[in-house]
Formats: C-alpha cells, structure tokens, sequence
C-alpha cells in the first residue's frame, strides 16, 4: 500500500502547529497584561543559590555565597509591608553577586540605618542607565508599592563610560527604543522579551536553559566579568580638561530621571556618582590614575560632567533630585575590592558606612 509521504508530514505538522496553538491560548499570558516581570531579571526571581568563589577570593578550598532572591527578583527584600522603601539600582557593584547574603551595603544599610526602611537590592551586573530606564518602567513600577518608595537610589559610575561612544551591550538596550541607531537589534531583543512575558513554550525553555547554566545542587560557574585581584600601580597624575556635553549620554540620563519622577513622582531620587579606588580625585582639575590603563578615570569625570549639566537643568522643574559626589572622597580603598571595582565585604561595608552618613543629612 503507498502513501503520500508528503500529505503525511503537512498533516503532522498541521496537527503540531494546532496542538501548540491551543496550548499557548489556554497557558500562556496573552491576554494578561501583568504577568512577569518584563525581563528584569528573567532569570532571577526566586534563586537560592551557593555560589562558587574561591577563585575570586583566592581560597584554597570551594568558597560560597549564600544568594537569595524573592520572586520579584529583589535581594536584600523584607516581607515587612509596614516599612518604607529605599531602592537601589545600579550594575555589579549595587547587585554584588559575590557578597553573601547579609554582607552587602544594602544589609549594612537595613541593619544600621533605620528599622522602618527596608533597603532593596535590584542591582543588574552589567547594566547602566540606558536599562535602568526600562527597569523603572517595567520593573520596580510594577511590583513595588509606590507609595512606599521613599527613596530611590542609583548607584552609577563605571558602566555608564560605554554610553559616552553609545558603545552598548546587547542585555543593555531592552527597551531602549530611539535610544540607539541599531533599531533592528532593539526590535529583536525587545521581541524576545515580548515572548518571555506571554509564550508558555519560549517562557519555559528560557527557564529551562536558565536552569541548565546551574551546576548540580544549585553551584553555578564562575562569572567572567568578575575578575581576580587587580593590582593598582602607584598612579600617573592626568589633568582633567574641560568637557564638551556629550548629547547622547544627557538624553540616555534626562530621560532616566523623567522616566524615575514620572512612576515614582512621591520619590526622592538620590544619584550616588560612584568612586573606585584607582581613582584619587585631587580636585575638578586633576586626577592620580592608578590603572594599568590610563583613561579611565578621565572618562569616569566626563560622565559625572554630563550628569551635573543634566540636573541643574532637571532641577528647575523637579526639587527631588539630589546628588552624592562619592568620587571625590576616598571612601572604598583598594583592600576593599577583589579586582579593580567590586567590593569584598569590607568596601562593601565602606560603601553602607559613606551612605548612611549622607542619607541622614
């Protein structure tokens, strides 16, 4: 007996593309406008991890981070709804994957500062401004009680150098529409998002692959854009020359702020201009350089430059925005990091120290 090979596969796939059809209708989240958390952190929400650091900490034997997350993805998140909040965002050196729980500036804050705030942690590694402009809108707007947003906290510095030559990561730009010329790769990374919120199948296998980055018992590998011990030469003294705006990076934090006062109008908004041990700031005119690399602490001014430009302009319409000038003091020193910028616990505990002088005043 013959049979059509052809009228065979088509009605196959007729039926597959029918089943899977039917299933995302019923399991998905198509018609449901409030499901996930927009991306931000697709892969974050409820973890309880060990994380394995004896190479960044240079032990001997395994070393391990206690890492939780609840399931909006917040360390550091009280289940306290009678406490107000205080938000910080920023890159790596807010999220400190590599500080055990309890050891971050976050924890020293909740521990030392005040009983009825709750310091939450939405850190991102990686991320600067350009994304914490889709996490307010997508995120922290979302699943935070905006009434009690006390305070929000964005701790920037290091990661917003690449927003000087728009030179941006790909994880960076969810959302980022007009805010880049590469429109295709925006379109196609906000259509991966799109699918992470409302498709069963794509939901699941981002989980699943999630899931298979994990080592056996909840120990994951080592995260490259953590590094070992940097050692810090004596310092080269470079002059700061005057900056001309950079248009780019104002609109990139103009639109930050707006975004901020826009979903969370009640909230202060406290810019934290991050300091970094390789960089000694002897005035406005003049830096010592402690990198092996000259020029980053030049470029780490410009974007503090353009961030003055864009608040006192801010300023005339909104009296919430305030700003701590941590470059020029010499808070973190290079005992407290493990490579050149993230904090062990001690700059961590520098850092929590530094704010809660300041957020008291």
């Amino acid at each position: 007996m013959k049979t059509n090979l052809p009228k065979t596969i088509t009605l196959n796939i007729l039926i597959f593309s029918l089943f899977t059809v039917l299933i995302e209708f019923f399991f998905g989240s198509w018609f449901n406008s409030s499901r996930s958390i927009a991306g931000f952190p697709s892969g974050r929400a409820n973890k309880n991890l060990k994380l394995e650091a004896s190479e960044i900490y240079n032990t001997k034997y395994p070393y391990f981070i206690d890492y939780k997350t609840d399931e909006y993805g917040y360390r550091s998140h009280s289940n306290d709804n009678s406490k107000n909040i205080y938000l910080t965002i920023g890159g790596s050196t807010t999220h400190q994957k590599f500080i055990k729980e309890g050891e971050t500036w976050q924890d020293y804050l909740d521990f030392n500062f005040d009983e009825n705030i709750d310091f939450i942690n939405a850190g991102l590694d990686g991320r600067s401004s350009l994304s914490h402009i889709s996490e307010i809108k997508k995120w922290h707007s979302r699943y935070l009680d905006k009434k009690k947003v006390r305070n929000i906290i964005f701790y920037l510095g290091v990661n917003d150098i690449y927003l000087l030559k728009k030179d941006v990561p790909s994880y960076d730009i969810i959302g980022a529409t007009g805010m880049t010329a590469d429109i295709l790769k925006v379109k196609l990374l906000n259509f991966k998002n799109f699918l992470w919120e409302k498709s069963f199948f794509y939901n699941r296998i981002r989980i699943l692959k999630d899931k298979l980055l994990y080592l056996k018992d909840d120990l994951v590998p080592h995260i490259n854009a953590h590094g070992k011990k940097y050692y810090f030469t004596q310092g080269t003294l470079v002059d700061i020359d005057s900056f001309e705006k950079n248009k780019y990076y104002e609109s990139v934090f103009k639109r930050l702020i707006y975004e901020t006062t826009d979903n969370f109008p009640k909230s202060i908004i406290t810019i934290v201009q991050q300091q970094i041990p390789g960089c000694e700031f002897i005035d406005q005119k003049k830096v010592i350089d402690k990198h092996k690399e000259i020029g980053i602490c030049k470029s780490l001014y410009s974007v503090y430059f353009n961030q003055d430009e864009v608040i006192k302009e801010v300023s005339q319409e909104h009296n919430n925005v305030y700003v701590l000038k941590m470059y020029q003091e010499n808070i973190i020193t290079s005992s407290g990091v493990y490579d050149s910028i993230h904090t062990n616990p001690l700059g961590s505990t520098q850092i929590g120290i530094y704010l809660k002088e300041k957020l008291y005043k």
